[in-house]
This record gives C-alpha cells, sequence and structure tokens, in this order.
C-alpha cells in the first residue's frame, strides 16, 4: 500500500509538473505572439504590404456583368455560396497598404485577338468605378509617392495591372495607351503564346521573346511600366531580364525548385534577379 501511494503520488505530482510547464509554455506563446502581432502592426502602419494581383475585377465581370451593385466589397463575401477571396473587411483585418487590381481577360488561342483590347478597356473602366464606389477605403495610386502618401491617410492604394501581352494585340501605341488609362504593370503573357513572347504554359515558338518582344520591354521602361515575368517561359523570362535596364517583378510565382510547375522560376533565373 504504501508503495502504491508513493507511486501515485509520483504520477500525481508528474501530472501536475506537466501541466504547469504547459500552462507556462502557452503563456510564454501567447506573450510572443502577442508582441509580434503588435510588431507587425507597427510595421505595416508605416510600410504598406502590397498584394501583387488581385482578380476581384474578374469576378466582378463573371458574377455580375461588371454590374457594382450585384456584389458589396464591403460585405463579408467569405459567407457567400460561392466566397470570394477578397472584401474591404478582409483587406482591413490583413493590414493591407495597396495592391493592384488585375484587369485580366482570358485569351483563348496563340496570338491573342484585337477584342481584347476593349475588354481590358472595360475592366479598367470597372476597377475605377469600383475605387469611387468605395472611396473611404480605396483611392487610386499611379506612383510609388502616391502609394505611401494614400497608405499614409489610412486608405489602401489602388493600382492595375494587366495580366497578358495580348491586351496590347501587337502594338506599342496600344502599350502606351494603357499607361496613360493607368496600367502601372504588364504581364508579358498568360496561358497562351503571343506572335512575340513564349508562354510557361503553351508550345514553344520563339524560344523566349522575340525583336518585338524586346521592343515591348524597352518601352516599358521608357514610360515607366513594370515588366512582369509570371506566366512566362523561363526562355522569355531569360530574355526580359537580358534586355530590360529596370527591375522587373514576378507578380504571382513561386520557386521551381520547391514546386515542379511549368509557371515558377527557375533557379538560374532566380540568381541573375538576386
Amino acid at each position: 500500500p504504501l508503495v502504491t501511494t508513493i507511486n501515485c503520488t509520483k504520477v500525481i505530482m508528474t501530472k501536475a509538473t506537466t501541466y504547469l510547464l504547459l500552462l507556462l509554455a502557452f503563456t510564454l506563446f501567447g506573450v510572443q505572439a502577442d508582441e509580434l502581432s503588435q510588431r507587425v502592426t507597427r510595421v505595416l502602419k508605416t510600410t504598406p504590404l502590397i498584394d501583387g494581383h488581385n482578380d476581384i475585377p474578374w469576378q466582378y465581370r463573371v458574377r455580375a456583368k461588371n454590374h457594382l451593385n450585384q456584389l458589396d466589397l464591403s460585405a463579408d463575401l467569405s459567407k457567400l455560396e460561392k466566397p470570394t477571396h477578397t472584401d474591404i473587411p478582409r483587406l482591413r483585418q490583413g493590414l493591407v497598404g495597396g495592391l493592384f487590381w488585375s484587369v485580366y481577360v482570358p485569351v483563348g488561342k496563340y496570338g491573342g485577338d484585337a477584342q481584347h483590347v476593349q475588354t481590358v478597356m472595360e475592366q479598367i473602366d470597372l476597377v475605377k468605378r469600383m475605387v469611387g464606389r468605395y472611396s473611404t477605403d480605396f483611392e487610386m495610386a499611379y506612383s510609388a509617392s502616391q502609394v505611401r502618401e494614400i497608405h499614409s491617410r489610412g486608405k489602401i492604394a489602388s493600382l492595375i495591372g494587366m495580366e497578358g501581352g495580348h491586351a496590347i494585340h501587337n502594338s506599342l501605341a496600344t502599350l502606351r495607351m494603357f499607361y496613360d488609362l493607368g496600367a502601372r504593370y504588364m504581364t508579358l503573357t498568360h496561358s497562351k503564346g503571343l506572335l512575340w513572347a513564349d508562354s510557361a504554359t503553351d508550345e514553344a515558338r520563339h524560344d523566349g521573346l522575340t525583336a518585338f518582344g524586346e521592343q515591348v520591354v524597352l518601352e516599358m521602361n521608357r514610360i515607366g511600366m513594370l515588366v512582369d515575368l509570371s506566366h512566362v517561359s523561363a526562355a522569355s523570362m531569360r530574355d526580359a531580364l537580358r534586355v530590360s535596364w529596370a527591375p522587373v517583378i514576378f507578380s504571382h510565382s513561386s520557386a521551381y525548385a520547391v514546386t515542379q510547375h511549368a509557371r515558377n522560376v527557375p533557379d538560374d533565373v532566380l540568381q541573375i534577379i538576386a
């Protein structure tokens, strides 16, 4: 009986000690988590966190034919039967300081179609109307300094990004006009190759960029439009990096070494931009 009592006491003491250690660990973890959260909040109040590619404009097109009153961004859209990834409450909760609204339109065939020019213009119009409708939270930005100024006033800076060079339909003049309408980056291709650039998810026809494709990159550099290399083939990435004299971006890509997908970025390209 004595041994049993002692053994039971040891078990009880061991469990009690374990519970106390766990309680202490959870308490310390909670304190550290709180401190980290506070630190993140402090940083993001002074440094805008930028979402490089947001597809809510396309959701307006496919769900509501671009009628703003049929999709309320100020509501919790995660509760919809088919929830969106974005709404103003979640942007605020995530402390997002700015974002590029994608004026994406799908490309159905190699080379694209002239109709894409009009459709992209309609999406730019949608973005500007959307930002105006929710002007308490959003404000259009066309430069880095405007992003910082808008963020300092507690609003979310709204920029425009074009996803796919099919939007310009082989025309530098159209590229320049889209810049004047507010586009500040263009992804060189989307899912289909163009007459001047290979896509990562289509047959390679040019081994990267053609001479005109290089002109597109240089003209984007000249007017101040970011060159986005998501979706393009690795050869197109290398050609663009060889030609461009301004920094490029990958608005929504990952590392190929981590995930072997054709759209991801191989190590040698990452080393070039390091």
